[in-house]
């Protein structure tokens, strides 16, 4: 998956981010979550969280 150049100072600046890291993770773990769970068992859009994870006692870095 493809999120950027490095050589692209625009995109440099965004994955330098934590913030912006985090929120493409949470949003490839969604989109992965939805090919193996039933929609009863999904959680709604923007409700899972990596810090939900962590607490979880998930790991995620």
């Amino acid at each position: 998956m493809n999120l950027g150049y490095l050589t692209n100072p625009g995109d440099a600046k965004k994955l330098s981010d934590p913030v912006f890291r985090e929120t493409i993770v949470e949003s490839m773990m969604i989109a992965i979550q939805r090919l193996y769970l039933s929609a009863e068992n999904d959680a709604k859009t923007g409700t899972l969280k990596i810090s939900d994870l962590r607490r979880a006692g998930l790991r995620g870095n």
